[in-house]
């Protein structure tokens, strides 16, 4: 986590990194428990906090708007 980030977030890198990896032991449990197994819904609601934890990038403006192109 960079200093610019408040304590309790993630960084965004290290928020993909770590989603993937539970998208990835979901998908192995998931062979073995079925898709709707509560350990299943677990991790996903896991990647899913962990996104909320993510610290947002975007300066909180919006991109600049040029009609003509």
């Amino acid at each position: 986590m960079s200093t610019t980030e408040p304590p309790g977030v993630l960084d965004k890198e290290t928020s993909e990194r770590m989603r993937d990896q539970l998208q990835k032991i979901t998908e192995e449990a998931g062979r073995y428990l079925g898709p709707e197994h509560r350990a299943i819904a677990a991790l996903v609601q896991a990647a899913r906090e962990l996104a909320v934890a993510t610290f947002p990038k975007s300066s909180g403006r919006y991109a600049e708007y040029t009609p003509d192109e």
